[in-house]
């Protein structure tokens, strides 16, 4: 037993440090920095939630420390239940109350504090160990001593923590005196006592503000992910004139104000989550983790960021070409790209494989990337359990500490897709680091030489100043050039944080009933700012050149030629150069209800075959080369049905809205599309849009629910899906790998609506629980246990749909492959939904038959009818029965239809519409009343009514 355990204390340790040398070259020594500074030059203070203490409780224990754990609770508890003020500080001035409170803090954790004025060497190896637990943010360096000059670090760090929870009080105290009564003897006695508290907290946030100016670079915290924005300098000017100008005459004036300003401080509490934050934490965890789990999702992040690695360095290229023409024609500053640059990145793009493998083995052990920066948008990134470091969880385990292992090891298991993800992505990121560290290197070493030849220097002599600038750049990296290399690596991997009003949509989508809606914003944000930076942003040529940015001018140049060149040229293919041979189809008919009459994928080119079939494959999932991709084709789409082919207003405004078409189409943004479906009710339902969004919030609940028992069936390898098939146990998970098992092992999609079981003995059932079935089918229509008990899925003209052919690369291959026919009827039906705007109408899903009320159809019903209105011909017979012609069926009477000199002589698309709508109506017209003959439960329910 003792070898095993030091079998595995050597592992553990292995695993530790394993990729740490490959991150210090990659991302250098951690900075210095001022109390982390947010968009604007604020303050950012994190808030400790109660895992997160016992995390750093837990490292400071490893590291030796032997006393109680930081203390976060109420700071004296300054007011009670029913307003009245408990702490008795304030007896001498304010100034001495003030540091009667900073002691408070400072006693509460006193041998923590006097642990934390070790010397600095040991407070880094507390840190390094620190970091490794697993909670989100956590001081990096500690405050260090700068005696003489302003108050110690644990003052400061004291400090911080006192004046945010006195204005969680405050806020406590001003809501308490709003609600006495007006004008009494107990509001006037609490506001005195108010705007002693708020004075103190302005002399607090005043002091703390010059402090931590005069520390400067000294001061040094590490940056937080979870960041909570508090503008220090501001607040306590704020709070100065708000004690200062108050009076007893409009007491309510005041409190209000009060609320007003410390808003500020209401974002930047110490958090401590209740059960139902951590219930709801725990339910959105498993919502996106089962999203992530298929392996086409991290195929799909992986080509999507190698293709924009390879499509950057392209444009770095074609950048370093212009820059070099502008120079020998002397057209802007000096400050341009070199045709270099793009060869120095590709060197530093070879050169980082090794680190960069390295940093994905590491990013996979802690569980997060180093810069700790995700494209999962949650709240929290761990919903429970204390540590997601896999070396750490182990030791631990070793130790004896199995309860934390049990916890440790589900939760880590629960969000193995996201720690995938966070592992692809630390791989470009340090491929990026590099190509940019080396291009910068480059460029700098290349306008060294310049400069010296322009200086009389000889070529040898330049030659060595630009080696050396060379070296000096790759050994002892400029700040600017760091900079860039965070900046530049974040892009490349679509996870730039979103600024300004587009913040604070994204802060506010951290709602769980938003959540379930839109589960990434961040990532599709960054994706259609990518597409537009190379298709439509012109602006950035005007801008660059008046600010005289050279190099910049000669990026936007290059990006812009590339994209709009992608575009155009997909904008040929799709306009039908190659005939009918090659088909490229975008987001396909401008009417949503005409999409499902579509034989092709949405953002696909076809192949015609030997055959008359069409190979289809799609381009849809290689952001964002396949937005340019989309902009072409639905440019091509627009033209090739407008009447006014030279409106130029017409041709941008459907080049720039086929981005935001096919933004939607983004499985990132599946839920806004499926929430504007319900509001515009383009799926042919006859629910008022009320009834429609609350079938779309009962789809959503459901989808939270079926995620976390997705989850569960994950976990267990299936067996929960198998024990429910064969016991009838309604167990049935949503998970997106399990759907990928199930794709392969049945091609065939399913019907998702209603079935006869559960509609049986209610056939009038309410449109909230169809919409709850709906769903649980859709479930079922994914697991492998299930989807064969549900009926197959047709199109509109009774063919039979798939959802892949079940190969093996379906697994991983992020193309979908499909074969298709399309007709001349399918192209004439398409092109006179867009000359007319008229579309089929779909086929019923509910029935009637006079003035009877309309019943819904079971999947196998609607089945039945759907074949039904195929199959009967013109006088209402079906095969088999004597007399029938299968030439007067509903294709085959619309394909003659649309072959017939008639109807190629008609003047109006509108007539030719209506000649082929005819056709329709009349067969489904008879195929209604054969599909209530022959079914049992709709005769009783409509043949008495008749």
């Amino acid at each position: 037993m003792r070898r095993v355990l030091m079998s595995l204390s050597k592992f553990t340790k292995f695993l530790k440090e394993y990729g740490t040398d490959a991150e210090k070259r990659s991302y250098g020594e951690p900075e210095a920095k001022l109390v982390t500074e947010g968009s604007r030059g604020d303050v950012i203070v994190k808030g400790l939630d109660d895992t997160e203490i016992k995390a750093l409780n837990q490292s400071l224990k490893e590291d030796g420390y032997k006393g109680p754990g930081l203390n976060m609770g109420r700071i004296g508890e300054l007011f009670d239940e029913k307003g009245q003020l408990k702490l008795k500080l304030f007896e001498g001035n304010i100034e001495q109350s003030l540091d009667i409170l900073l002691n408070n803090v400072k006693q509460q954790n006193k041998e923590l504090f006097a642990y934390m004025r070790r010397n600095t060497q040991s407070m880094d190896d507390m840190l390094a160990m620190a970091e490794t637990t697993g909670f989100e943010n956590i001081l990096s360096a500690m405050l260090k001593r700068k005696p003489g000059e302003v108050p110690p670090p644990e003052d400061i760090l004291g400090g911080l923590v006192v004046m945010i929870k006195m204005g969680q009080e405050l806020q406590f105290g001003a809501n308490k005196m709003l609600k006495m009564e007006k004008g009494s003897e107990g509001q006037l006695e609490f506001y005195k006592q108010h705007k002693m508290l708020a004075g103190v907290q302005s002399l607090l946030a005043s002091n703390l503000s010059g402090a931590i100016s005069e520390y400067g670079r000294g001061l040094a915290v590490v940056r937080n992910i979870a960041k909570l924005d508090l503008n220090l300098p501001k607040f306590a000017e704020d709070m100065s004139k708000l004690v200062e100008t108050a009076g007893t005459s409009n007491i309510e004036l005041y409190g209000h104000q009060y609320l007003s300003l410390n808003n500020a401080t209401a974002r930047a509490k110490y958090l401590e989550r209740t059960k139902g934050q951590v219930l709801g934490d725990t339910l959105m965890e498993a919502y996106i983790n089962s999203l992530l789990s298929s392996p086409v999702t991290h195929m799909v992040n992986i080509a999507g960021n190698f293709g924009f690695q390879l499509q950057t360095m392209v444009e770095r290229g074609l950048a370093g070409g212009i820059g070099t023409v502008r120079r020998a024609l002397k057209l802007g500053p000096d400050d341009q790209a070199y045709l270099g640059d793009a060869m120095a990145e590709a060197h530093g793009f070879f050169n980082a494989q090794s680190d960069a493998l390295k940093i994905m083995g590491r990013t996979f052990v802690q569980g997060k990337s180093s810069d700790e920066l995700s494209k999962i948008d949650l709240r929290v990134q761990q919903a429970y359990g204390d540590d997601d470091n896999l070396a750490s969880i182990m030791e631990r385990a070793s130790q004896g500490d199995f309860k934390q292992l049990g916890i440790n090891g589900l939760s880590v298991m629960t969000r193995l897709p996201g720690r995938f993800l966070a592992t692809e992505d630390a791989y470009f990121k340090v491929v990026t680091r590099r190509r940019v560290l080396y291009r910068e290197a480059f460029r700098r070493g290349q306008q060294e030489y310049d400069l010296a030849i322009k200086s009389g220097a000889t070529k040898e002599k330049a030659l060595e100043m630009s080696k050396q600038k060379y070296q000096d750049v790759m050994t002892n990296t400029p700040q600017d050039v760091k900079e860039m290399m965070t900046d530049e690596a974040l892009k490349q991997t679509f996870q730039t944080p979103v600024k300004g009003s587009l913040a604070t949509l994204g802060k506010t989508i951290q709602n769980p009933f938003l959540k379930v809606i839109v589960p990434f914003f961040n990532t599709p944000t960054n994706i259609i700012n990518e597409v537009f930076d190379r298709t439509i942003r012109f602006d950035k040529l005007y801008t660059t050149l008046k600010k005289g940015e050279g190099e910049e001018f000669d990026k936007a140049l290059s990006k812009l030629a590339i994209g709009n060149g992608v575009a155009m040229t997909m904008f040929g293919l799709a306009s039908g150069f190659f005939g009918d041979d090659v088909v490229i189809t975008g987001q396909g008919p401008t009417d949503k209800r005409a999409r499902k009459l579509m034989k092709f994928p949405q953002y696909s080119a076809s192949f015609k075959q030997p055959d008359g079939t069409y190979r289809s494959y799609t381009f849809s999932r290689f952001d964002p080369m396949s937005g340019l991709l989309a902009m072409g084709t639905d440019l091509a789409h627009y033209l090739k049905h407008e009447d006014d082919a030279n409106a130029v207003e017409s041709m941008v405004k459907a080049y720039t809205l086929s981005v935001a078409e096919y933004a939607h189409n983004l499985p990132f943004l599946q839920g806004v599309s499926e929430l504007t479906s319900a509001i515009g009710g383009w799926n042919n339902t006859t629910e008022d849009t009320f009834q429609r969004l609350i079938n779309f919030g009962v789809s959503k609940a459901t989808d939270v629910g079926g995620a976390v028992t997705g989850t569960v069936d994950r976990l267990a390898f299936g067996l929960p899906s198998y024990i429910a098939s064969q016991t009838g146990i309604p167990f049935v998970g949503n998970d997106s790998f399990i759907a990928t098992m199930e794709r392969i092992n049945n091609p065939n999609s399913s019907n998702t609506m209603i079935t006869d079981d559960q509609l049986e003995g209610n056939a009038k059932v309410s449109s909230s629980t169809k919409a709850f079935y709906e769903r649980l089918n859709y479930f079922k229509s994914r697991n492998p246990f299930f989807s064969d008990r549900l009926p197959p899925k047709l199109n509109f003209w009774g063919e039979r749909l798939y959802q892949g052919e079940g190969r093996f690369d379906e697994f991983f291959n992020p193309v979908r492959v499909m074969t298709n026919r399309y007709t001349n009827v399918d192209k004439e039906i398409l092109r006179l939904t867009e000359r007319t705007g008229q579309v089929f109408v779909s086929h019923p899903k509910k029935i009637s038959m006079g003035n009877s009320d309309r019943y819904p159809l079971s999947g196998t019903e609607y089945n039945e009818l759907v074949m039904l209105t195929n199959e009967i011909d013109e006088t209402g017979l079906l095969p088999g029965d004597n007399g029938y012609d299968i030439n007067t069926s509903l294709l085959s009477a619309l394909e003659e239809e649309v072959n017939s000199e008639m109807y190629n002589n008609l003047e109006f698309d509108e007539d030719k519409y209506d000649a082929l709508n005819t056709i329709v109506q009349d067969r489904r017209k008879d195929a209604k009343k054969k599909v209530i003959e022959q079914n049992s439960r709709l005769s009783g329910l409509l043949m008495e009514l008749n």
